[in-house]
């Protein structure tokens, strides 16, 4: 099956591809309940694009005052 278009849901594939991790690092987090929430869909195991970026936003390290400006403009999740 190809890639759905417009589709908010991605295969590990495109969800490692997204965070740039390998997918075998995506899997072995999901094993270890340690990396982004995830669905199954008949079985199948999806990402919602805006759970990865959620996820990912918790691993922002930046400092400084321009990064305290952008936190302020970020909505809380």
């Amino acid at each position: 099956m190809g890639p759905v278009l417009n589709s908010p849901y991605l295969t590990p594939r495109e969800a490692a591809e997204f965070l740039r991790i390998s997918e075998r690092t995506l899997t072995s987090m999901r094993y270890r309940d340690v990396g982004p929430r995830f669905r199954k869909h008949g079985g199948t195991v999806v990402y919602q694009i805006d759970d990865l970026r959620a996820w990912s936003r918790t691993y922002d390290y930046g400092s400084g005052p321009k990064h305290r400006e952008l936190d302020r403009e970020q909505p809380s999740l």
